[in-house]
């Protein structure tokens, strides 16, 4: 029988197929055999999982280190033509060019710069919120709702 035949018995209190009326402890057990079952591919699957993210991980680090080497060689490339004093070099292949860099904004000081440019971005502080609410005090505009519930094997 599967989960889903089990859980239809279980429901109607015999099998839809046969027609025949099982033990309730036979049922039962049925029942547990899947869950278990359920609960080995979970763990199997999870175990996958962690490992997969394991080897992001290990080829995120190699990407990171691959990307430190290119810029550690840009920057070497970048002294070079600044120390023989060139602007520009042209091989068959490539084009090396120390070019301008771009305009940035910086701020001085934030305090003397005109509202029409000042973003404001108002956020919630929502664990203190939720511990006022617990404490039994009333937050306008706010509402304390649980989450659906979850599986949790052990």
């Amino acid at each position: 029988m599967t989960l889903a035949e089990i859980v239809r018995y279980l429901e109607s209190g015999f099998d839809e197929e046969t027609g025949e009326v099982l033990e309730r402890p036979e049922i039962e057990a049925q029942l547990a055999d899947k869950l278990q079952g359920c609960h080995t591919v979970v763990k199997r699957w999870r175990a996958v999982a962690d490992g997969a993210k394991a080897e992001a991980r290990r080829l995120s680090d190699r990407a990171a280190m691959f990307s430190r080497r290119a810029e550690a060689l840009d920057a070497y490339v970048f002294q070079c033509l600044q120390a023989a004093g060139e602007r520009k070099v042209v091989t068959d292949t490539v084009t090396a060019s120390i070019r301008k860099g771009s305009e940035r904004v910086e701020v001085t000081s934030v305090e003397l710069v005109p509202d029409d440019y000042i973003r404001s971005n108002p956020t919630v502080d929502k664990a203190a919120v939720k511990a006022a609410i617990k404490a039994g005090k009333d937050v306008p505009g706010i509402t304390l709702e649980r989450g659906p519930d979850s599986l949790s094997w052990r």
